[in-house]
């Protein structure tokens, strides 16, 4: 470990008895820790490792330059899921430099990563890279989603044996929170700090960038909703049709599950497409009245 870690960690509990045994965080470098704090042995010395999942960043990608300096300001998200190769836990997390939200030069990208280790106290595996999975030499890459899979016979499934990559692709484009994933389909918000025409500001006032909300579906990155009405309808979906624009100006927040709703940063409530959820209620034998 050679960069910082500023961002929350996504710690799990895989065996529900109630400590916490998995840890996945982003750095700065681009690199994804796994954590692993199998239990049953007292020396944690011994028996606590970390080992990392995908090297994303600069750290590990040639050339060293600012295009690929991508960095993890924000925890990811944690799916357990499963495809036609088995079981695997999705690692959905995007790249920004929040330190820098005006800067236009790394190109960004939202990730999901398959980590097929899913027993607590397993090595992560040869470290995923930045690259196009290449299904004829077995390379470690991860396929590109951004023109492709718009509808879900556009995916090659050998393609994403290991997960995707989506880019961010508006000029300086970043995903500074983090993802939430519901019913199967991951939301989160990126801003664009050049903003558009419509918040660009006046001569005396400086924009201060915009938002997009965006729904993908988490087995290929597909395009849940017809966000871009002017394509024809949901038979002619496009890459466009991923995202739809925050009202709301600035850096957005992450997006909060309300019930069956998510509360974007602009307060527009809009389904998960999911069932509506209940309360549960619970008593302790012989100790709690009814």
């Amino acid at each position: 470990m050679i960069d910082s870690i500023p961002s929350d960690l996504a710690t799990l509990d895989t065996n529900a008895d109630g400590n916490i045994d998995r840890i996945y965080v982003g750095d700065t470098g681009g690199t994804v820790w796994r954590v692993d704090m199998p239990e049953g042995n007292t020396d944690v010395r011994a028996s606590w490792f970390a080992t990392p999942l995908a090297n994303l960043g600069r750290d590990d990608i040639a050339p060293d330059d600012g295009g690929n300096d991508r960095r993890f300001f924000h925890r990811p998200d944690f799916v357990p899921s499963a495809d036609d190769t088995g079981a695997f836990d999705a690692i959905i997390i995007g790249s920004g430099n929040r330190a820098d939200p005006k800067e236009t030069t790394a190109s960004n990208w939202l990730y999901m990563l398959k980590d097929r280790n899913v027993v607590t106290g397993s090595f992560a595996g040869t470290p995923y890279n930045h690259a196009d999975y290449d299904a004829a030499s077995n390379e470690f890459g991860l396929g590109d989603i951004t023109d492709t899979c718009i509808n879900d016979a556009d995916c090659i499934y050998e393609d994403l044996l290991n997960g995707w990559k989506l880019q961010l692709e508006q000029n300086g484009e970043k995903a500074l929170a983090p993802p939430l994933t519901a019913f199967g389909t991951i939301f989160f918000t990126t801003f664009l700090p050049e903003g558009s025409a419509a918040d660009a500001g006046s001569d005396c006032a400086p924009s201060e960038g915009a938002g997009r909300l965006y729904a993908i579906k988490l087995n290929n990155g597909a395009p849940v909703n017809n966000y871009n009405a002017g394509d024809g309808g949901d038979e002619n979906l496009t890459k466009a049709d991923r995202f739809s624009p925050l009202a709301s100006g600035g850096i957005p927040a992450e997006v909060v599950p309300i019930g069956n709703f998510i509360l974007p940063p602009d307060l527009d409530p809009e389904s998960t497409g999911g069932r509506a959820f209940w309360k549960t209620f619970w008593y302790e034998k012989d100790v709690d009245n009814l």
